[in-house]
């Protein structure tokens, strides 16, 4: 578990929650069966930091296994700065497809996050790469096992992108 009940992580978790993405464990947790690793991981933790790059060797082996990187641009979209330059901690990366939030109106949401890419060869790669509905998406909810959320987010957006990749793959496994 990469987070604690108060959504607060710190590196070495989310490196070793990394790892077993890559080669995930049999259930009873005593084997590496790397044949179960998904083609598609979807996510949403970011920081402040767009230069952080302290995941980018875990995003790097996902891809040379064939794991397809899908990250949240971030929230920080509203800040006093403007919009521009405000992508989260992972979302600059090159090697993922960074996913922005629109609202109901079909319109980049406010708070949603934009690039350019710090990791762009050129230092000009445009992110996020996508858009998806990110504005009050209803979701299962951690408070219990029944519950129900409506929330707002590029984190909710990047779910529906990585969804449709799982989609295709499993129309066609050779995409990718």
């Amino acid at each position: 578990r990469a987070f604690n009940a108060q959504g607060t992580g710190d590196q070495s978790h989310l490196l070793a929650c990394g790892q077993f993405i890559l080669c995930p464990t049999t259930p009873d947790g005593k084997e590496e069966d790397c044949s179960q690793a998904p083609r598609v991981v979807s996510n949403g933790f970011n920081s402040v930091d767009p230069n952080a790059d302290f995941f980018l060797t875990v995003i790097d082996a996902w891809t040379a296994a064939g794991i397809i990187p899908v990250w949240s641009a971030g929230n920080y979209g509203d800040r006093p700065t403007g919009a521009c330059s405000t992508l989260g901690s992972h979302a600059p990366y090159a090697q993922v497809i960074t996913v922005g939030a629109t609202n109901d109106a079909d319109g980049l949401w406010e708070r949603s996050s934009q690039g350019p890419s710090v990791f762009d060869e050129n230092g000009d790669g445009v992110k996020p790469d996508l858009a998806a509905p990110g504005v009050e998406i209803r979701s299962a909810s951690h408070q219990d096992d029944g519950g129900y959320t409506a929330r707002s987010g590029t984190s909710m957006a990047q779910a529906h992108v990585a969804g449709v990749i799982a989609l295709l793959l499993s129309m066609d496994p050779d995409l990718g």
